[in-house]
């Protein structure tokens, strides 16, 4: 599978919210196995967590997301990200 690096900035993992304010994109952190696990005990209904990239590889037409030099911002920023899948009816997977 072939590597492709942004054009400018990088991705810097951290270990928590706190860290750097002001300085990347934050969004809320969530255990999603947590909340898989509570999902499933209120709605007796199973779910799925994938990671972001796992999930966009699967569902998204990601040839229409790649950028010119062949880098894909769904599949490649955002690595610390999930999604839960729940409620579609049939093996936890919403999105079909």
């Amino acid at each position: 599978k072939r590597k492709y690096r942004k054009a400018d900035g990088f991705t810097k993992p951290r270990r928590t919210y706190l860290e750097d304010p002001g300085s990347c994109d934050i969004f809320f952190p969530t255990d999603f196995r947590r909340l898989r696990r509570m999902y499933e005990v209120i709605t007796g209904r199973p779910a799925q967590v994938m990671k972001q990239s796992d999930f966009c590889s699967r569902y998204a037409e990601t040839m229409y997301t790649r950028c010119g030099s062949g880098y894909n911002p769904l599949l490649s920023d955002y690595s610390n990200m999930a999604v839960l899948l729940a409620g579609g009816g049939g093996g936890g997977g919403g999105a079909r």
